[in-house]
């Protein structure tokens, strides 16, 4: 989809995923919104599209009840007069940098456009062969990978959260777009810096050749750890590289003596050596920055008009499925405690909840203390089902016991199903408190067992109708377990 209607689909995620956003956003809205989209598309439309027409429906109901956060939709990029400004500032060092040092003096081996050139080709080296490389292992630069942390995730507890339920629904909106903008980003900040090189270099050029009208340049070069022959065989090797040369021939070592500065020489005719160099500039560094400028532009407008949208997360999946009114069993193993009615009902909430349609949760037999190989029938008739191993927090974890029942529980579940670990803390809770060390030591006990069991986990109260932590947690497990990713 286009970048308009990807930046109005964000918006829309983060009003439903946020407790704000409930305020002037119900279920039924959401249902209202699902509901239209899919008599617009019908059942056989790309799930894409759907989501596009969906978000586009409820951004025209939203909008009425919330004019700020459409003034916040419809906020412009603000970084573009910031970038030409960094490529006037370039251009402006590059002019100033000729400044720098005896303005008659070409010395070949102090010359700005050495560093410069050998800057940009270790640059080129970074960008065409070791970035590539790094990146089929994962490496992402430090600087996305400090905005990809800044940007995403959820606030902690604490201080950090109360910050965050300070924090306007408008900027929250804002705030989730630039996380999702980040490939653009990237591309805009390529374009300015590849550009701001080149205009850099430009500037050089510019002051060299505009102080040649009125200065005469002596080149030469002068040197403690190097001879003259040293640099007699370096301008040879150069020279016979070099395509161009201007009418230059590499000197000899007699010739290149007569130019050592601090022996009072330096040849005056330096307009052939000023050619040289600023050919290499533009060949070596204008325009391959150029080049590379161009394509960071077309990756930008090729971004805009086919805007990456990350479908696997939670919340387009919860969305896909009830477009697609995907079935999804849930199969409840108890080991040691008994479901209680009551905390069958919160489940199915849960589920209907975090996958977007009403799923069957089926409660097999309680699997007794120390009947860890009397395993029950797992056939599902779904392949999406998902098999819960219930625990209770009250008990204490053991290898011997529990981990043998998951071991037995995953040996035994059908490929393609996931298997995910509820850690029940109500009874435990009623005994202790909601709160206390009890509790927290308790916590930590069974996430460290169950993340030694490899089993993605689960720990809640399902006594608590409604809990948004308690679907937050079972999306995690979810995602953790290869059913897609968090939000």
């Amino acid at each position: 989809m286009k970048q308009s209607s990807a930046k109005i689909v964000s918006f829309v995620r983060t009003i439903e995923t946020s407790s704000a956003g409930t305020e002037f956003w119900s279920g039924d809205d959401a249902d209202w919104a699902t509901r239209l989209a899919t008599q617009e598309l019908g059942d056989a439309a790309p799930v894409e599209r759907f989501i596009d027409a969906r978000a586009r429906i409820a951004w025209q109901r939203i909008s009425d009840r919330r004019p700020d956060l459409e003034r916040a939709l419809e906020k412009r990029y603000q970084g573009t007069l910031f970038g030409w400004a960094i490529i006037l500032l370039a251009l402006i060092a590059g002019i100033l940098t000729d400044q720098i040092g005896d303005s008659r003096q070409v010395n070949l081996l102090a010359l700005p456009f050495v560093a410069i050139i050998v800057w940009n080709l270790a640059i080129y080296a970074w960008l065409l062969l070791l970035r590539p490389v790094l990146g089929l292992f994962g490496f992402k630069g430090w600087v996305r990978r400090w905005l990809e942390r800044r940007l995403s995730g959820h606030p902690k507890a604490g201080r950090d959260q109360q910050i965050a339920e300070m924090i306007s629904l408008s900027v929250r909106c804002q705030a989730d777009w630039a996380r999702m903008c980040l490939p653009v980003t990237s591309a805009r900040v390529e374009r300015v810096f590849h550009l701001a090189a080149a205009m850099f270099v430009f500037g050089l050029i510019v002051a060299i050749y505009s102080r040649g009208f009125y200065t005469e340049y002596r080149v030469g070069w002068e040197s403690t750890l190097l001879d003259a022959p040293d640099i007699s065989a370096a301008l040879a090797a150069f020279f016979n590289w070099m395509p161009i040369t201007f009418g230059l021939a590499a000197p000899d070592p007699s010739t290149v003596e007569l130019m050592r500065f601090s022996a009072g020489g330096g040849l005056v005719g330096a307009r052939p050596w000023l050619h040289l160099l600023a050919f290499l500039a533009i060949v070596l560094v204008i325009l391959p920055r150029l080049a590379l400028a161009s394509f960071a532009t077309f990756r930008l407008r090729m971004i805009e008009r086919r805007f990456p949208i990350d479908l696997t997360r939670g919340y387009f999946q919860k969305l896909a499925a009830r477009f697609a009114r995907k079935h999804r069993d849930v199969v409840v193993i108890p080991y040691a405690k008994a479901l209680l009615p009551e905390s069958a009902i919160v489940l199915n909430q849960v589920v209907q909840d975090v996958f977007g349609t009403p799923g069957t949760v089926r409660i097999l037999d309680t699997v007794q203390f120390g009947g860890e190989d009397d395993m029950p029938v797992l056939a599902s008739k779904s392949r999406d089902s998902i098999h819960l191993a219930l625990f209770d927090l009250a008990s204490t974890p053991e290898s011997e016991n529990h981990g043998v029942f998951l071991k037995a529980l995953k040996r035994e579940v059908p490929t393609g199903h996931s298997v995910i670990s509820l850690v029940d803390s109500r009874e435990f809770k009623a005994r202790f408190g909601s709160t206390g060390d009890r509790v927290e030591q308790r916590t930590k006990l069974w996430r460290r067992f169950l993340a030694d069991c490899g089993v993605p986990c689960v720990i809640g109260d399902l006594a608590e109708v409604g809990s948004d932590e308690l679907r937050r947690n079972f999306e995690s497990a979810w995602a953790e377990a290869g059913g897609g990713h968090h939000e």
